[in-house]
This record gives structure tokens, C-alpha cells and sequence, in this order.
């Protein structure tokens, strides 16, 4: 079981900038149109209006990523992490992207492999889906890290000192994860824009395919 749906959005003009989003994007607002949720904590929320942000390298050791990765030509969008707890007491990180002029849609990222995100930086080569990609074009974003943090390529799946599965967080890779971060998003786009997504996609590596 994962969280709860909000109902489908509506049609709407475009793109849609809202009266009031910039002063909605804070953690406290964000804090309380997701007080609903259980286990939810918004971590980080603001403005970045400067076309780029840095990324750092993901605690799993990927090679071929640099240990910082600066994603420029990015429009104004309010920067959105989200805490998840969830079975087995895993804390989720949810990042959302909703740029300010929304083309009315949303967009979620997956990952590929034993992962279920795509970390910025990859070779060209790949053409890993990151949230650059979908923000840059109009759409609001989000990616999961699905609770695992851990450094280990595949044992990671496995209770800490012991042979035993860690059901909760394979689940959660399996699943969970990416159907949480959609409903989350979807909250949030909801919270700033004051309506739903008119469409939802889901793009990814084997982890799109997967879903």
C-alpha cells in the first residue's frame, strides 16, 4: 500500500503562473496543505530563479559522475524536498520541480537497475532522463530516491548484518516509491498552482519500463 490519490485535474489555459505561487513556495505553507499525509515532512522549499543548481553525486557510487554537477539553463521554479516515512520506519527523499510558468503537466523520472532515480551527470551516451529534461520544456517534475541511500550495488536489499530481505525497502524499489512520489508531486503542484495536473507521464530507464 502506498499513499492516497488526489482526484484527476481539470483543463486550463497555458501556460499557468498563479496569483501568489512565489509566496506559497515555503516550507511552512507546503508544510500544511500536506499535513494530510502521514509521515511527511517538507524539508526544503524556495524559489530559485538563478537557472541553475548544483547536484551533488549520489551516495551510491556510481561511476562516471562527477562528485558535483552544476544543470544550468533551468527557467524559475520553486525547489521542493519532501521526507517520507515509510514502512519499515525508511525515509523517502522526494525531490520536486514546478517551474512558475507550468505548461500544465507532470512529468515523474525513474531509475534503472536497483535504483530508482537517474543521477545528474551521466555520459551523454545514456540519455538518462534527469529533471532538467521535462522542467526546461514546461513541466513540473519529481524524482526518488526510494528511501535507499546506501552505497551497496545490490545488497542493499538486504537487512543490515543479516542474509535476511529488507521487504519494506524492496518494495519500496519495486513500487512504492514512485507511486509516493507522484502523489506527493502532484500535492505539492496542487498546493502552488491551485490545481492538478491536466496529464501525468512516467519516464525513466528499466525502472519507467518496470512501472
Amino acid at each position: 500500500q502506498g499513499l492516497e490519490p488526489s482526484r484527476e485535474g481539470s483543463e486550463s489555459e497555458l501556460p499557468i503562473t498563479g496569483p501568489g505561487l512565489l509566496e506559497r513556495c515555503t516550507r511552512a505553507y507546503l508544510q500544511s496543505a500536506l499535513g494530510h499525509f502521514e509521515g511527511i515532512e517538507v524539508s526544503r522549499a524556495s524559489v530559485n530563479r538563478s537557472g541553475r543548481c548544483v547536484a551533488a553525486k549520489p551516495t551510491t557510487g556510481m561511476p562516471g559522475v562527477a562528485d558535483e554537477v552544476i544543470v544550468d539553463d533551468l527557467p524559475d521554479f520553486c525547489d521542493v524536498e519532501v521526507l517520507l516515512t515509510g514502512p519499515g520506519g525508511h525515509v523517502a527523499r522526494i525531490a520536486i520541480w514546478v517551474p512558475i510558468a507550468w505548461n500544465g503537466r507532470f512529468m515523474g523520472t525513474a531509475g534503472g537497475g536497483l535504483r530508482t532515480e537517474m543521477p545528474f551527470g551521466l555520459p551523454p551516451y545514456l540519455r538518462a532522463m534527469t529533471m532538467d529534461f521535462p522542467l526546461r520544456r514546461g513541466f513540473a517534475t519529481a524524482k526518488t530516491d526510494g528511501a535507499n541511500r546506501k552505497p551497496q550495488p545490490a545488497a542493499w536489499g538486504l537487512l543490515e548484518g543479516t542474509d535476511q530481505i529488507d521487504w519494506p525497502l524492496t518494495e519500496s524499489w519495486i513500487h512504492r516509491s514512485t507511486h509516493d512520489m507522484t502523489v506527493v508531486a502532484k500535492a505539492v503542484i496542487e498546493a502552488l498552482h491551485g490545481k492538478l495536473p491536466r496529464f501525468a507521464y512516467l519516464i525513466g530507464c528499466s525502472g519507467g519500463g518496470r512501472q
